[in-house]
């Protein structure tokens, strides 16, 4: 991949950019990030945290599947369509949301599903709760991505493309 000027990364239920963030490290070392949240405050927080940095773009947004979708959200930050890492944490939608990135290929995504519901759950679209572990699997490999880490509540996967790039040793 290129240097850390071209990389870049989107979390979509950033917080406030910091306090369980799976970009800020990268931020710290230069990357291009969006940070998508849509609790004002926490969003305040962003704005506030990032105000002199400008390869952060914040955003203040509740992402929806059909309306104000992450494609059309990406498509106005400049951001390239193969970006390096999605990081989805949204506490419910996180599933349809990913499903539904069409013109964005991100090479990592991390998806946040609930390991203490069925494995094969899919709450509905706008539904309530979060997708079980093995939906989330199967929408990566439908998706073209193999995993390459399974966390508590987090999936990691990497399009098909990179697989054989990543070396992951899992314990």
């Amino acid at each position: 991949w290129e240097s850390p000027e071209t990389r870049w990364c989107v979390e979509l239920g950033a917080g406030d950019g910091l306090f369980c963030s799976n970009v800020a490290r990268l931020i710290d070392l230069g990357w291009n990030a969006v940070l998508i949240e849509c609790d004002e405050t926490k969003y305040g927080k962003i704005k506030e945290r990032h105000a002199s940095n400008p390869k952060v773009v914040a955003i203040h947004a509740k992402v929806g599947v059909k309306e104000n979708n992450l494609d059309d959200i990406l498509d106005a930050t400049g951001i390239p369509i193969d970006f390096e890492l999605l990081s989805l944490d949204v506490d419910g939608q996180d599933y349809h949301i990913w499903n539904s990135l069409i013109r964005h290929r991100p090479k990592v995504v991390v998806c946040e599903y609930e390991y203490r519901t069925d494995e094969n759950f899919i709450p509905e679209v706008e539904g309530e709760g979060q997708a079980g572990r093995k939906s989330v699997h199967n929408l990566a490999w439908a998706k073209q991505y193999r995993p390459i880490g399974v966390l508590n509540q987090n999936y990691i996967a990497v399009d098909r493309r990179f697989n054989d790039a990543v070396e992951i040793t899992l314990n």
